[in-house]
């Protein structure tokens, strides 16, 4: 939770899916309020009302692992060219 804290000027990606595949342990109601609102950052994230502490501290762990995957894939990619090209694509996709 500190951690959070911490980060709440934390961007979250703008292409973020609100659902039950990408975020399980939220409720409907969580879901349904983050998709509404769509916030930039973890502080707009934190204001919207009905969205519980174990929620913030959910999605920030599933928006942090998703820019530790991205920038491993793009670290590994810098190293070969044709690799590059498929990280675009699948970055597109994410």
């Amino acid at each position: 939770m500190e951690r959070w804290r911490r980060s709440t000027g934390m961007r979250i990606p703008p292409d973020m899916q609100y659902t039950r595949k990408e975020l399980p342990s939220l409720s409907t109601e969580e879901l349904e309020k983050l998709q509404l609102a769509r916030p930039a950052n973890f502080a707009e994230a934190g204001a919207i009302s009905g969205l519980t502490s174990h929620g913030l501290v959910y999605l920030y762990h599933h928006v942090s692992k998703r820019m530790k995957w991205r920038d491993a894939q793009r670290s590994e990619a810098s190293r070969n060219p044709v690799e590059q090209e498929l990280l675009i694509d699948e970055i597109g996709r994410c």
